[in-house]
């Protein structure tokens, strides 16, 4: 058997792979992270809520550190509405210790800052590559085939979030059947609230200066 390239390779460099990888790396376990876009983050064109109890534990990055990341504010208050298409309910919490490690990030620029903080802490992050099959000897999994060729490893950890593309590969994703045996599909709905403000208020907040008119 080919003797092994690294002891965890992680497939994914979102949230929880790159959480993973920065815990390791903090061991200095051997891990290599696959990231499928040019760059972590890259194909996460969006805005998201980061619930980080995980990375401020001081085994990862520490609550100090959270706030040098490229997170955008603190979340104070979360709200949640309910609606099945004629009627919609819902209620909100204003709560700064119960959103305390809560925060709104956008996903290219923190997926990216937090990648490259793995890649100082010593995790190996492969960018532009494609994990095509598991390796398998048996029941055992030894590594991962990607389009650059295999990688083996003494764990595999499959962290590939809403993609999921080699867990549904594998026969690895578990949904339970609907009433015809049909299986029901399910989403998550999330809403942005926007808060209009003066625009005199914008630009003293975001010190904008008005070009001057010749």
């Amino acid at each position: 058997m080919r003797a092994k390239d690294t002891t965890v390779v992680i497939i994914g460099c979102g949230a929880a792979g790159v959480t993973a990888a920065i815990g390791l790396a903090r061991r200095k376990i051997p891990t290599i992270v696959v990231e499928g876009a040019l760059y972590p983050g890259a194909e996460n064109w969006s805005g998201a809520v980061y619930f980080c109890e995980n990375l401020v534990r001081p085994e990862i990055l520490g609550p100090k550190a959270i706030d040098q990341t490229a997170i955008e504010r603190k979340v104070v208050k979360r709200g949640m509405l309910l609606c099945d298409g004629r009627v919609a309910v819902g209620g909100a919490i204003h709560s700064r210790a119960a959103f305390e490690h809560c925060y709104t990030v956008l996903r290219p620029v923190f997926d990216h800052d937090l990648a490259q903080r793995a890649r100082l802490l010593g995790a190996e992050i492969l960018s532009d590559t494609t994990a095509t099959a598991l390796i398998r000897d048996g029941d055992r999994v030894l590594g991962v085939l990607t389009d650059r060729g295999p990688i083996y490893a003494d764990l595999v950890f499959l962290a590939e979030g809403d993609a999921s593309n080699l867990v549904t590969r594998e026969g690895l994703e578990r949904k339970p059947a609907g009433p015809r045996g049909l299986v029901e599909p399910s989403f998550l709905q999330g809403i942005k609230e926007v808060v209009a403000l003066d625009p005199k208020l914008i630009e003293s907040r975001f010190a904008v200066v008005q070009p001057r008119s010749w």
